[in-house]
């Protein structure tokens, strides 16, 4: 059986409001299936199957899109993401964001 983990997370406005349909990408990594989901009515995601090593993954949100986020994942277990957009016009842009991972 192979040993895999996964990422799993949650993305929302900084009011806590999920975000629906936000594309979520694995830009760098471990060979893996190619694979993008899109966040769910909670705003939750999760990539399964993936090979222990370093992530980076990319959020596109209809606020934006987030810069690089490094995830790191261990056999058998889950790291966890949590991505907060700004909705409110700051300085002419609405994408600014902010991330939080948790390497279980």
């Amino acid at each position: 059986m192979k040993k895999t983990g996964k990422i799993k997370g949650i993305v929302t406005t900084e009011f806590a409001k999920p975000i629906l349909d936000c594309s979520v990408t694995i830009v760098e990594g471990p060979t893996h299936n190619d694979i993008s989901p899109l966040t769910d009515a909670e705003g939750e995601f999760s990539l399964d199957n993936l090979i222990p090593g370093i992530y980076i993954i990319k959020v596109n949100s209809v606020y934006g899109s987030t810069d690089n986020i490094k995830a790191i994942v261990k056999a058998k277990e889950t790291t966890l993401v949590e991505v907060w957009f700004k909705t409110s016009q700051k300085n002419g842009t609405n994408n600014d964001f902010d991330q939080i991972v948790d390497e279980e």
